[in-house]
C-alpha cells in the first residue's frame, strides 16, 4: 500500500501515471493508423475532389457589383479584382468614371488599403483578414480560393459525411480533435457540387456562412458568378460577377500598395 507521502512520491502512484501515459499514447497512435470506415474514406475522397477543382487555374480577373451591409448601413459598389493563387488578391472600388476610388490588396505578407479620393492608407499584417472592409472575416487567401471556384479548407483532423436533414443532399463535416466541428460543406444529391459553406470558431459559434452559384465555363474552368457571405447578425457581402477572365498575365507588384499608388 502507498504511504501518505503524496501521490507522486508513491511508487504505485508513479507507475500508475506511467501506465496511463503509455496506454493513452498507444490509443492515440492506434486511432491515427486505424483503417478508415467506408463512409470516412468516401468523405476524404470527396474533400480531395473538391480541393482539386480548377486545378490548373493560376490567375484570374473580374468585374461586377458588390453589395455590403453591416450595422444597418448598406452600400453598392462596382468593383474589379485580380487574383493569383494561392493567396494574392487585389480589389478596386470604381467611381462612376470607371477610375479606382479605393484599392484593397493582400500579397501574402501584408494587407493594404488606399483611398484614392483622400489619400487614406493602411498596411496591416496579412492574417488580420478583410473583415474590416468586407464585413465578413475572410482572409485574402480564402477570397482567392472562392473566386477561383474552389472551397477554402480549414485545418482539421477528421472528415465525416452525413445526410442533410434539410435537403436531399449531404453534409461534409470537418472536425478538430479537441474542438469539434470547424467547417461544413453542403452537397447536392450527387455529391458533386457545394452550394453552401459554414465556418465555426472554437466555441462552435457560426463565424460565417457562404452560398454561391451561377457557375459558368470560362475557358476550361468552372467559375462562380454569384456568391454571398453572411454572419449570424445579418451583416453580409454579395458579389455578382459580370465578366471574368482566367489565366491572364498579372504583374506581381500589383498586390502591394503604397501611399502614392496610381
Amino acid at each position: 500500500m502507498c504511504s501518505g507521502k503524496g501521490f507522486f512520491n508513491c511508487k504505485c502512484g508513479m507507475w500508475a501515471v506511467i501506465a496511463f501515459l503509455v496506454i493513452g499514447c498507444t490509443g492515440l497512435s492506434k486511432d491515427s493508423t486505424a483503417p478508415l470506415s467506408p463512409r470516412a474514406e468516401e468523405a476524404r475522397a470527396l474533400l480531395e475532389q473538391l480541393t482539386r477543382r480548377n486545378k490548373y487555374l493560376k490567375t484570374f480577373k473580374g468585374i461586377g457589383e458588390l453589395r455590403l451591409k453591416e450595422n444597418k448601413k448598406a452600400q453598392r459598389l462596382t468593383v474589379a479584382w485580380m487574383g493569383q493563387l494561392p493567396e494574392k488578391l487585389r480589389m478596386e472600388a470604381l467611381a462612376v468614371s470607371g477610375q479606382p476610388a479605393a484599392s484593397l490588396a493582400g500579397d501574402g505578407r501584408w494587407l493594404y488599403f488606399l483611398s484614392h479620393a483622400d489619400g487614406r492608407y493602411y498596411k496591416r499584417p496579412y492574417e488580420k483578414g478583410f473583415g474590416r472592409f468586407l464585413s465578413i472575416p475572410l482572409d485574402p487567401g480564402e477570397m482567392v480560393t472562392l473566386l477561383s471556384g474552389r472551397v477554402p479548407v480549414v485545418t482539421h483532423h477528421v472528415v465525416d459525411l452525413k445526410t442533410d436533414p434539410d435537403s436531399r443532399g449531404f453534409v461534409l463535416i470537418l472536425k478538430k480533435r479537441w474542438q469539434g466541428i470547424v467547417e461544413k460543406f453542403y452537397l447536392g444529391p450527387d455529391k458533386q457540387d457545394v452550394f453552401k459553406i459554414e465556418r465555426f470558431d472554437a466555441d462552435g459559434t457560426l463565424v460565417w456562412r457562404l452560398r454561391w452559384g451561377a457557375f459558368h465555363r470560362v475557358s476550361d474552368f468552372s467559375m462562380p458568378f454569384w456568391l454571398r457571405a453572411s454572419r449570424a447578425d445579418g451583416a453580409f457581402f454579395e458579389l455578382m460577377v459580370r465578366r471574368c477572365w482566367t489565366n491572364v498575365p498579372l504583374d506581381p507588384r500589383s498586390f502591394a500598395l503604397s501611399p502614392t499608388a496610381d
